[in-house]
């Protein structure tokens, strides 16, 4: 009776030392099979990754090279032949005018743009006359102004009828304030947010033009 115990143990010792083993090999395989899944994910990744990286490549790689700071609008420049159209569709030179003009360039997508406008509504308020005008020049593509511009130019606005290549090669930002003679011939140009010694320059040089004596 004792014999049959002993081998009862032995036998029930060997099974437990069998299941031991097959769950370490359970374990095991479960391992390897998320060590080969996360494999296969990271390849992924970086595929995708090198994809992308080829394309931002290719894409500055066919981007214009950086613009050369000669082409900025600067006093001597004519802006006489330059094309506008109003809010009317009326198409006009912009030195057929015969009388010099202060030019705000604006975007309806500029923030900054509209923190301009009430110093520009200050200059257009005592310059636009007989003597001279204020106009609002838009550089936007598109004919009609975006959905969020709230805050119209103070002064008519005008679109030119090929911005990409009769203005925008000059424009180093927006906004600008463009001080031109009767021919259209820049006088002056104040790039950005005018601060209070440039708006009232601004106003003593476009007094200046408008009497020139």
């Amino acid at each position: 009776m004792a014999k049959e115990t002993d081998t009862a143990a032995v036998e029930s010792t060997r099974g437990a030392g069998a299941g031991g083993s097959g769950g370490g090999a359970s374990r095991f395989n479960f391992f390897t099979i998320f060590l080969v899944i996360a494999c296969g994910v990271l390849a992924v990744q970086v595929f995708f990754l090198a994809s992308e990286n080829r394309r931002l490549k290719a894409e500055l790689g066919a981007m214009p090279a950086q613009r050369d700071p000669g082409l900025d609008l600067k006093p001597g420049d004519t802006l006489g032949a330059l094309t506008l159209i109003d809010e009317q569709g009326r198409v006009e030179r912009l030195g057929a005018e015969g009388r010099p003009t202060l030019a705000f360039l604006y975007s309806d997508t500029c923030g900054v743009c509209d923190m301009i406008k009430p110093a520009w509504r200050r200059l257009a308020d005592q310059l636009d006359g007989d003597a001279l005008r204020a106009i609002a020049i838009s550089l936007d593509m598109e004919a009609e102004p975006a959905d969020h511009a709230t805050d119209p130019p103070p002064a008519p606005v005008h679109r030119v009828r090929d911005v990409v290549t009769e203005l925008l090669p000059s424009i180093r930002m927006v906004p600008a304030t463009v001080l031109l003679d009767s021919r259209g011939e820049v006088l002056h140009v104040w790039w950005g947010l005018l601060t209070d010694e440039q708006e009232g320059a601004a106003l003593q040089a476009a007094l200046a033009a408008a009497d020139p004596e």
